[in-house]
C-alpha cells in the first residue's frame, strides 16, 4: 500500500474484519458474492 496508495490499508482492514467476523458467525460475505456469480 505504501507504493501504490494509502487507501489500500482500508481494503486490508476491511478484509481482516470480514475474516474475523466469519470466524465467529460461520458466514462470509465473499461466499454470497461467489454464489451470485455462479461459483461454487
Amino acid at each position: 500500500s505504501v507504493y501504490v496508495s494509502d487507501k489500500f490499508i482500508y481494503l486490508t482492514v476491511f478484509i481482516g474484519l470480514n475474516l474475523l467476523q466469519s470466524a465467529f458467525t460461520k458466514w462470509c460475505p465473499a461466499i454470497w458474492i461467489f454464489k451470485k456469480i455462479g461459483l461454487k
